[in-house]
């Protein structure tokens, strides 16, 4: 016989299987766990042979243990399977038999679930901090345990904390009637921030709490530090609303800081250093957030920028200003060519924004990567003239979540060969993110940027009667976000997330062989799109617009501009990218330029 066990979640730490007839004859194996051939298939194959003083007609059992000895199972019997009734076994042939056992461990806490005709403990299987043994939670109504007692029921628990579920009551403990017990105190709010609602306390003892819309504003006290009650939670705050990505009350005092900047600079949020420490006066210790692809945190007291701030890394940067602020000089989160700005081109971040590679064909000849998507979808490649030398496609729209920030993606590469053969054209980097949170006032007065960089010109060859490679499209934009109590863009301020251009194909022909020439990177300051690659390769593709105020273009395709002509598709244009504005009282917005159109949340 040819004998199946079968088991789920819980495998067991030794198998016996028994085989016997109705004159006596019996005998057993034992299986440890180590030799289970297949663990993952979650089931033992054993053979059983009868023997020739055997009956024909044999009973098997196969029985469970959590524990062997030497070669022997042996602890606590967990389960048994029987046949209902002897099985015939054939003549000169295999009987197959399958038995399922049906002990669990769903939650993995190594305790079976208890079911009957099963040695099982837990008495949830779905909740790993609940078996025997477990801490008893003792402001909570579940049999942590599994001893058939909840919460204050327990022995363990008297005289611990616990909360009866009344507002009116402090220092609740477990009392020996096994009940949560509190004392009550009057209808008080908790702070300056909170008015009182349910009557008397005494009476009903039902009081709660609300925020008091009353007291919006009003100062307070938090751990020592002045706040005032925020509008939208009713807690006593060092920022009056809720800024995005980060508790701006988490972060002790010693660690708010003032950056002051003397010189063009550099922060890389990879190694979160700085490019040239003696532009920078003290700086303060950065602070690592691990929220979405993960963020870098400054805590500043004032934030004084005397010139350019260039963000680079693969984590965005936040800046958070505990007072008043204003921007006097560049922030840049922008890409330059292929180099992406900080968070840009993030590969876990970019799997549907990432524009597609063009592909090269037996003619050697490369399509145009497609451009990246954010605020739309990427502008698609150009074909190349060779068949099968396809485009790629623009990736899709997304990114326009700002909690947790994202940047922009990069650009898909054209199509192109290896070794000595043309190299298609290297897409552009997607623009970075940057966010400036304030709690006062914020006024901006030059350039925020988070543009994308433009998709390299396809390479030609002159080897195999010619080759071109295509066009690499252009990045998209990443993310701006501008948040204060009241937000002020001067007429010189310069927003912006434009993406990229596409680059031109390559181009080969007898008289005329050419490298496509680069797209243009994202404007940093205008809301002009990037231009496409072209002009230098005869028979390429011109690389595609990248996106701003108008929508991506498509790279266009290859021409033959005689006989034997070969040129490359152009690169797709990439999207622009998000730029959002948050203020509790209406902006300010003394005609800035922002490109692409903005996100407004004024007032919040």
């Amino acid at each position: 016989m040819r004998v199946t066990v079968k088991y789920g979640s819980y495998r067991p730490a030794c198998l016996r299987v028994v085989a016997r007839d109705s004159q006596g004859h019996v005998e057993q194996t034992d299986i440890l766990q180590d030799q289970f051939k297949d663990p993952e298939a979650r089931q033992v194959l054993v053979a059983v042979f009868r023997k020739a003083e055997w009956e024909r007609q044999l009973s098997l059992e196969v029985s469970s243990f959590d524990g062997s000895t030497d070669a022997e199972c042996s602890g606590t019997l967990i389960e048994t399977y029987s046949t209902p009734e002897p099985i015939q076994v054939p003549l000169g042939d295999i009987r197959p038999f399958e038995a399922v056992l049906r002990a669990k461990d769903e939650d993995g806490d190594t305790f079976i679930a208890r079911e009957e005709g099963v040695a099982g403990t837990d008495c949830n299987d779905g909740d790993n901090e609940v078996h025997p043994g477990a801490a008893e939670r003792c402001s909570a109504s579940v049999d942590s345990d599994c001893n058939g007692l909840s919460g204050c029921q327990d022995s363990r628990c008297q005289q611990a904390s616990c909360d009866d579920g009344n507002a009116c009551t402090t220092q609740d403990v477990c009392t020996g009637a096994s009940v949560c017990q509190g004392i009550k105190d009057s209808c008080a709010p908790s702070s300056i921030c909170f008015r009182v609602t349910g009557g008397d306390c005494a009476a009903l003892g039902n009081c709660t709490e609300a925020p008091d819309p009353s007291k919006v504003n009003a100062a307070c006290t938090l751990g020592g530090q002045s706040g005032v009650c925020r509008a939208a939670d009713g807690k006593c705050s060092r920022f009056p609303y809720i800024p995005s990505n980060f508790d701006p009350d988490a972060i002790p005092t010693e660690s708010i800081l003032p950056l002051t900047t003397k010189c063009n600079v550099t922060f890389d949020s990879t190694t979160l250093s700085w490019s040239d420490g003696n532009c920078v006066s003290n700086p303060p210790t950065p602070i690592e957030l691990p929220q979405g692809n993960g963020m870098v945190l400054f805590a500043l007291s004032k934030l004084e920028l005397s010139a350019e701030l260039r963000l680079v890394g693969n984590r965005p940067v936040i800046f958070a200003v505990y007072g008043d602020a204003t921007l006097n000089s560049y922030i840049l989160a922008n890409a330059q060519g292929t180099v992406p700005g900080a968070g840009g081109s993030l590969e876990s971040a970019c799997e549907d924004r990432r524009g597609k590679g063009g592909l090269f064909s037996s003619d050697l000849v490369g399509g145009g990567g497609g451009g990246a998507g954010g605020g739309t979808v990427g502008g698609a490649g150009g074909n190349g003239t060779g068949s099968g030398a396809t485009r790629g496609d623009g990736g899709l729209a997304g990114g326009n979540v700002f909690v947790p920030l994202v940047g922009g993606c990069s650009g898909g590469s054209g199509g192109g060969g290896g070794g000595t053969e043309a190299q298609g054209g290297a897409g552009g980097a997607g623009g970075g993110a940057v966010q400036v949170s304030v709690s006062g006032t914020l006024t901006v007065t030059k350039q925020v940027s988070a543009s994308a960089g433009g998709g390299r010109g396809g390479q030609f060859s002159s080897s195999s009667g010619g080759q071109a490679g295509g066009g690499g499209g252009g990045g998209s934009g990443g993310q701006v976000l501008l948040e204060a109590y009241h937000l002020k863009l001067e007429s010189g301020s310069r927003l912006t997330a434009n993406g990229g251009g596409g680059g031109e194909g390559g181009g080969y022909h007898s008289s005329s062989q050419r490298n496509g020439r680069a797209g243009a990177d994202g404007s940093v300051d205008s809301g002009s799109q990037a231009v496409g690659g072209s002009g230098d390769s005869q028979a390429g593709g011109d690389g595609g617009n990248g996106g701003a105020q108008s929508k991506a273009a498509a790279g266009t395709a290859g021409s033959e501009v005689g006989v034997g002509a070969k040129g490359g598709g152009g690169g797709g244009g990439g999207a622009a990218g998000h730029i959002r504005l948050r203020s509790v009282n209406r902006c300010t917005l003394n005609s800035p330029l922002i490109s692409p159109a903005t996100d407004t949340q004024c007032p919040l």
